[in-house]
């Protein structure tokens, strides 16, 4: 998924990093203790706030810059593995 680029870089940067956070956010309904979570965003202000709240959930995380993207282009990806059930009740 991805949302509609606006061509407003912080715009756009923003709406990735929502969407990414909404995924994490229904992490705890879909990944199994070990589940890997791979986002595709833009680096910029609000990556730092999406890496800690990956790696309070996942036992490894890193940043991936594929070969394939140019040099010039902000596009990361958030890789996440080895998932540890959030800090809290779980509900059913």
């Amino acid at each position: 998924m991805a949302p509609n680029a606006t061509g407003i870089r912080s715009l756009d940067h923003d709406r990735l990093i929502s969407l990414c956070s909404s995924l994490l956010d229904v992490a705890p309904d879909i990944l199994h203790p070990g589940g890997t979570f791979l986002c595709k965003t833009w680096a910029g202000s609000q990556s730092l706030g999406l890496r800690k709240r990956l790696a309070e959930q996942f036992q490894n995380t890193r940043t991936v810059k594929p070969r394939a993207s140019r040099k010039e282009s902000s596009e990361v990806y958030l890789l996440a593995t080895q998932y540890r059930r959030a800090k809290g009740p779980v509900e059913d």
